[in-house]
Protein backbone atom coordinates (compact mmCIF):
# COMPACT_ATOMS: atom_id res chain seq x y z
CA UNK A 1 0.00 0.00 0.00
CA UNK A 2 2.76 2.44 0.87
CA UNK A 3 4.39 2.22 -2.55
CA UNK A 4 1.37 3.93 -4.18
CA UNK A 5 1.97 6.98 -2.00
CA UNK A 6 5.63 6.93 -3.00
CA UNK A 7 4.85 6.68 -6.72
CA UNK A 8 2.25 9.44 -6.48
CA UNK A 9 4.75 11.67 -4.65
CA UNK A 10 7.34 11.14 -7.40
CA UNK A 11 4.82 12.06 -10.11
CA UNK A 12 3.79 15.20 -8.21
CA UNK A 13 7.45 16.16 -7.69
CA UNK A 14 8.01 15.82 -11.44
CA UNK A 15 5.02 18.07 -12.11
CA UNK A 16 6.41 20.61 -9.65
CA UNK A 17 9.82 20.48 -11.34
CA UNK A 18 8.23 21.03 -14.75
CA UNK A 19 6.27 23.97 -13.36
CA UNK A 20 9.40 25.56 -11.89
CA UNK A 21 11.27 25.10 -15.15
CA UNK A 22 8.36 26.71 -17.00
CA UNK A 23 8.47 29.56 -14.47
CA UNK A 24 12.17 30.12 -15.15
CA UNK A 25 11.47 30.27 -18.87
CA UNK A 26 8.61 32.77 -18.43
CA UNK A 27 8.98 34.46 -15.01
CA UNK A 28 6.19 36.94 -15.68
CA UNK A 29 3.63 34.15 -15.22
CA UNK A 30 3.53 33.88 -11.42
CA UNK A 31 0.76 31.26 -11.45
CA UNK A 32 3.30 28.64 -12.55
CA UNK A 33 5.35 29.23 -9.43
CA UNK A 34 2.23 29.05 -7.25
CA UNK A 35 1.15 25.81 -8.94
CA UNK A 36 4.60 24.36 -8.44
CA UNK A 37 4.68 25.32 -4.77
CA UNK A 38 1.27 23.71 -4.20
CA UNK A 39 2.44 20.60 -6.08
CA UNK A 40 5.60 20.50 -3.97
CA UNK A 41 3.60 20.67 -0.74
CA UNK A 42 1.27 17.94 -2.03
CA UNK A 43 4.24 15.80 -3.01
CA UNK A 44 5.81 16.31 0.40
CA UNK A 45 2.57 15.27 2.12
CA UNK A 46 2.37 12.14 -0.04
CA UNK A 47 6.02 11.41 0.65
CA UNK A 48 5.42 11.82 4.39
CA UNK A 49 2.40 9.50 4.18
CA UNK A 50 4.61 6.93 2.45
CA UNK A 51 7.24 7.28 5.18
CA UNK A 52 4.70 6.90 8.01
CA UNK A 53 2.99 3.90 6.37
CA UNK A 54 6.35 2.29 5.70
CA UNK A 55 7.27 2.82 9.34
CA UNK A 56 4.03 1.30 10.62
CA UNK A 57 4.23 -1.69 8.28
CA UNK A 58 7.84 -2.54 9.06
CA UNK A 59 7.76 -1.65 12.78
CA UNK A 60 11.11 0.14 12.51
CA UNK A 61 12.25 3.54 11.30
CA UNK A 62 12.57 3.29 7.52
CA UNK A 63 16.09 4.64 7.07
CA UNK A 64 18.12 1.46 7.52
CA UNK A 65 18.14 0.27 3.90
CA UNK A 66 19.68 2.08 0.95
CA UNK A 67 16.33 2.71 -0.75
CA UNK A 68 14.82 4.01 2.49
CA UNK A 69 17.80 6.24 3.28
CA UNK A 70 17.70 7.84 -0.17
CA UNK A 71 13.97 8.45 0.20
CA UNK A 72 14.55 10.07 3.58
CA UNK A 73 17.25 12.25 2.02
CA UNK A 74 14.83 13.35 -0.71
CA UNK A 75 12.17 14.14 1.85
CA UNK A 76 14.70 16.19 3.81
CA UNK A 77 15.70 18.14 0.69
CA UNK A 78 12.07 19.04 0.06
CA UNK A 79 11.54 20.04 3.69
CA UNK A 80 14.56 22.35 3.60
CA UNK A 81 13.26 23.90 0.37
CA UNK A 82 9.82 24.49 1.87
CA UNK A 83 11.35 26.16 4.92
CA UNK A 84 13.56 28.36 2.73
CA UNK A 85 10.64 29.17 0.43
CA UNK A 86 8.53 30.26 3.40
CA UNK A 87 11.33 32.44 4.72
CA UNK A 88 12.84 34.01 1.57
CA UNK A 89 10.15 33.64 -1.13
CA UNK A 90 12.54 32.78 -3.98
CA UNK A 91 10.64 30.36 -6.18
CA UNK A 92 13.49 29.30 -8.42
CA UNK A 93 15.50 27.51 -5.71
CA UNK A 94 13.57 24.30 -6.04
CA UNK A 95 14.50 23.93 -9.70
CA UNK A 96 17.87 22.64 -8.54
CA UNK A 97 16.49 20.25 -5.93
CA UNK A 98 13.21 19.05 -7.43
CA UNK A 99 14.62 16.81 -10.16
CA UNK A 100 16.78 15.09 -7.54
CA UNK A 101 13.86 13.73 -5.52
CA UNK A 102 12.16 11.72 -8.28
CA UNK A 103 15.52 10.76 -9.78
CA UNK A 104 16.75 9.38 -6.47
CA UNK A 105 13.48 7.67 -5.73
CA UNK A 106 13.02 5.99 -9.07
CA UNK A 107 16.60 5.09 -9.89
CA UNK A 108 17.60 3.75 -6.49
CA UNK A 109 14.38 1.81 -6.07
CA UNK A 110 15.61 -0.66 -8.67
CA UNK A 111 18.67 -1.63 -6.60
CA UNK A 112 16.86 -3.99 -4.31
CA UNK A 113 13.63 -5.51 -3.22
CA UNK A 114 13.70 -3.34 -0.12
CA UNK A 115 10.13 -2.22 -0.69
Amino acid sequence: MNIQFFQAAMVVYLLAAAGYIAYIIAPEKKNRAVFSLVATVAGFLLHTAYFILRWSESSRIPITGFFEAINFLGMGIVLVFLIMEARYRIATWFVYASPRCPADGTSFSSFGKDR
